[in-house]
């Protein structure tokens, strides 16, 4: 189902879940209670934490062995806790229906499932279906069952999921440590793609810390420069580190070995993003930062920057892997050939599909990344008739 509305839209409200979709009937729209800020986050949290060390670059053998068996039983343990609670009058759960879902469609056309509130940021693409959900032989990870997108409030999402562009599209990439080989390649692979329909990429790099002194407000200047120039950014790329450092920043970016530009620089120095675009950023920890609710990079985008629809991955990411993941995911999106991408949420499901078929880190990683947006957001490049 790759246009429309989602095969199924669930809003957590408070402490209930309201349920809208083809598979739903009226009666059995609201279902809960559903304790969020308790045992949920804190299992999804280490969800994230062993998946962190499966899809890693830094843990090898024995640990990676482990954190695959508990990425398996966290994520079986987190998709109970939600899709186990009941509706009101206790005669199905959320399990029912997405069972009813999945019966419909197939792997080749897979459902539509869209997250709405505060659980945006869950890792929803790593939870474990069990068979007799599934209605297959063996479990899956949901995020080879569906495509899957989410955001903080429907209201905010644009009106048309077709993302239109002038001439050529304008990409900026966003370049971290110099030194690492994989932020290189990755802007390189970004480069590469630039010819028929898209312009020359504009790389970001070179921001540092100046000896003897700080520079904030320089690099913020850069930054705000080369987003907003005479051709505005429309997709906005990085490949660098990030982390959330404390509770009071949604995300820091490792520029340089020496230099991180915190979410509190940038909103100091008013170091914006003027122009509608969309996002990717394959980074560690794009999407989660320190709590759930601050959605880390790709949140303070899609609040602060104007990205409209956003893919980040939300933990530590092997760096070949995501190289990898990279250039499968924007060969499917960027109109290359066309003068039309292919779907966000459709490419990454694909993409993850792919991925999930390798082995090591290579195939976890496909778990991880999110799209905050309308799964049916498509770049497409108008021409000037004339």
């Amino acid at each position: 189902m790759a246009r429309g509305e989602p095969s199924l839209y669930l809003k957590l409200d408070g402490n209930k879940v309201i349920v809208e979709g083809p598979a739903t009937e009226d009666e059995y729209r609201i279902y809960g209670p559903l304790e969020y800020d308790g045992v949920l986050s804190s299992q999804a949290s280490d969800l994230v934490g062993w998946l962190s060390i499966a899809a890693g670059t830094k843990r090898k053998g024995r640990s990676r062995v482990r954190s695959e068996s508990e990425v398996a039983r966290l994520g079986l343990d987190v998709f109970q806790l939600i899709f186990d609670i009941p509706n009101g009058s206790n005669t199905n759960t959320l399990s029912d229906v997405l069972k009813k879902v999945l019966a419909d469609t197939s792997l080749e056309n897979p459902p539509s499932i869209v997250f709405e509130g505060p659980w945006y940021a869950l890792p929803w693409e790593a939870l474990v279906v069990p068979i007799e959900v599934t209605g297959r032989s063996a479990p899956a990870f949901l995020g080879e069952l569906a495509v899957i997108a989410s955001f903080k409030a429907r209201e905010f999402l644009p009106k048309e999921a077709l993302f239109e562009v002038d001439d050529d599209l304008q990409i900026v990439s966003m370049e971290g440590q110099s030194a690492l080989k994989h932020c290189r390649k990755e802007v390189e692979q970004v480069c590469d793609f630039s010819g028929a329909n898209i312009a020359p990429v504009r790389v970001l790099r070179g921001l540092r810390r100046a000896r003897g002194g700080t520079t904030d407000a320089q690099n913020c200047a850069a930054f705000h420069k080369i987003m907003n120039a005479d051709c505005p950014v429309e997709f906005l790329h990085g490949a660098f580190h990030s982390n959330c450092p404390d509770q009071a920043e949604p995300f820091a970016i490792d520029l340089d070995q020496d230099y991180t530009l915190t979410s509190s620089i940038i909103r100091q120095q008013r170091a914006k993003v003027e122009n509608t675009n969309v996002a990717f950023f394959n980074t560690c920890q794009g999407l989660s930062g320190a709590k759930w609710h601050s959605g880390g990079i790709a949140g303070y985008a899609s609040t602060y920057w104007r990205s409209q629809t956003v893919v980040a991955s939300y933990c530590e990411i092997d760096d070949d892997a995501a190289c990898d993941f990279s250039s499968a995911f924007l060969s499917r999106i960027l109109p290359t050939d066309d003068l039309i991408g292919e779907e966000f949420g459709r490419a990454l499901y694909d993409t993850r599909r792919e991925m999930l078929l390798r082995s090591g880190p290579q195939r976890l990683v496909a778990l991880t990344y999110r799209l905050i947006g309308s799964p049916n957001t498509q770049i497409s490049v108008v021409q000037d008739a004339a």
